[in-house]
């Protein structure tokens, strides 16, 4: 099923579209001397059914890349998770090393 599909199906649209907009300040800020063109969902971390049939996801990672290439995932911990509030904003090897090392 695609991820679109299976996250209305599981009822935690809403809570992307929330946990989104906050992954989007993040990277426009993380990203702050270029411009963020694409930001989306990648994964759903430790999603499970509660008593209640409702759907709890402890994570939700996000994929940001800006105008130059550049890479990060911004994963954001909802409120379900034991830690709440704490955000990670990983960059890959295209942050590693400036380029002028290499040259």
């Amino acid at each position: 099923m695609a991820i679109n599909r299976k996250l209305a199906f599981d009822g935690v649209s809403s809570q992307v579209f929330e946990h989104k907009q906050v992954a989007r300040e993040l990277a426009v800020r993380h990203f702050n001397q270029s411009t963020v063109i694409d930001l989306h969902l990648s994964a759903l971390g430790n999603a499970y059914v509660n008593e209640a049939g409702g759907v709890n996801v402890q994570a939700f990672e996000f994929k940001a890349i800006d105008d130059t290439g550049r890479e990060a995932y911004i994963a954001i911990n909802s409120a379900e998770s034991p830690h709440s509030g704490f955000v990670s904003i990983t960059t890959w090897h295209n942050d590693l090393f400036p380029h002028a090392i290499f040259d």
